[in-house]
């Protein structure tokens, strides 16, 4: 694909980019085509947004809003050393209730990397977030959560060597916390560490092996006033998978990996669920075209997720698909359906999105977007006290339709 088509101001990437007001610092933190030295990026994104399920309940309530989200990001870099930091801001306005004008979401963001030779990195990384999206810190379930108040902080440690041309060694750690308010004055928080390791081989310029092993731990809460239950978990798991990657031709490749999962989830006296020891398989399967105007992909995924209103973790299977195509060098249109379904202990969650967006470069500093976004939720539960800290989380479906008119404002500056 050529770099053009790469551009991010022309191809919409994935449904957080369409809908949520983050897509300001991610534009703004793409330091492509800058030369070296110290640079400052400063982005403002306007959206004029119709949402047909504004607190996406069963009886649906319709909002018309505005949204003003500037985001500074700025950084230095050399062939051995590169540092950034970013902030955003996303204020959203409404005029026929005045009550619900806030300030929707903010984050800052800082990430240092540094070359220790030609073929081994380190980098370190942390970011804070608050949001009234909070499903946007739960991305790989699908699962909607609607809109209230949710946080999260994390940070990370990664080493990388690549001791051959074919051959890369990775190592991570990583640490956060996420908390969640809900409905009737419940809540619900997890803290986690992560461990991951993984080897890669390429056995000739056209095949590659990999090898991966990833131990996460979550100790979750959640309190639920209406039942008069607080839940404490400690969950950890042990994964171990095995990956290819085939090149059908140059611009034709198909991913296969899987492997066992042990996990573990235990629960404080005060809420007895025999959730124990477990042992199940991930897998991933996906398939990537890439010609001179587009990229066409197809992904399916079956995985274990945390999820903020269920305790332990949620097995998570999704497929999605996602076509990007560049008619003209000014134009990108990006269209991304997927599936999710979510269970755990007697709780299934059914998701469904689809995503419809045209972006159209109006000058090198200016963007023009408009978006269409689909959510369909299905809920089937029985009412365990504590797992699901809202009542709105129980049984029913819920149908969002969102239309988003963006202008996107910015241009990096090269400081000397």
């Amino acid at each position: 694909m050529s770099s053009k088509l790469r551009s991010p101001g022309t191809l919409l990437v994935g449904w957080a980019a369409l809908w949520l007001p983050s897509a300001a610092l991610a534009q703004a933190q793409d330091s492509r085509g800058l030369s070296d030295g110290l640079f400052l990026q400063p982005h403002v994104q306007v959206d004029a947004v119709h949402d047909s399920n504004f607190f996406f309940g069963s009886q649906p309530i319709e909002e018309h809003y505005l949204r003003f989200s500037p985001a500074l990001h700025a950084g230095y870099r050399n062939p051995r050393v590169q540092f950034t930091i970013g902030a955003m801001l996303a204020a959203e306005l409404f005029t026929n209730r005045p009550q619900l004008t806030q300030l929707a979401r903010k984050q800052v963001t800082a990430n240092f990397g540094y070359a220790l030779s030609r073929r081994m990195q380190v980098s370190f990384g942390s970011s804070y977030a608050e949001s009234v999206y909070p499903s946007e810190f739960d991305e790989a379930t699908g699962i909607e959560l609607g809109r209230r108040p949710a946080s999260d902080i994390n940070g990370f440690a990664d080493w990388s060597w690549q001791p051959t041309r074919r051959q890369r060694l990775s190592l991570r750690y990583g640490l956060g916390r996420a908390d969640l308010e809900g409905l009737f004055g419940s809540a619900s928080g997890r803290s986690s560490h992560w461990v991951s390791s993984a080897w890669s081989f390429g056995f000739s310029a056209r095949t590659a092996f990999q090898l991966n092993y990833n131990f996460r731990w979550f100790a979750g809460d959640v309190f639920d006033p209406v039942v008069d239950v607080a839940a404490k978990t400690d969950t950890r798991s042990h994964a171990l998978a095995v990956g290819l990657t085939q090149q059908l031709g140059r611009k034709t490749s198909v991913s296969f990996n899987a492997g066992p999962r042990l996990t573990r989830t235990t629960t404080g006296q005060e809420f007895d669920l025999s959730l124990g020891e477990r042992l199940a398989a991930d897998v991933g399967v996906s398939f990537q075209h890439d010609w001179q105007r587009g990229l066409f992909s197809v992904r399916y995924s079956r995985q274990q997720n945390p999820a903020f209103n269920i305790a332990g973790f949620a097995t998570t299977n999704s497929i999605d698909l996602g076509l990007h195509y560049q008619p003209h060098r000014r134009i990108g249109i990006s269209i991304s359906p997927g599936v999710f379904r979510n269970e755990q202990v007697g709780l299934t969650m059914d998701s469904y999105r689809a995503q419809l967006g045209l972006n159209v470069d109006l000058a090198k500093w200016l963007q023009a977007t408009t978006a269409y976004n689909y959510v369909a939720q299905e809920r089937t539960a029985f009412p365990v006290p504590g797992i699901v800290a809202d009542l709105a989380d129980l049984g029913g479906r819920s149908i969002r339709n969102l239309w988003t008119i963006s202008l996107t404002v910015g241009k990096p500056i090269p400081l000397r």
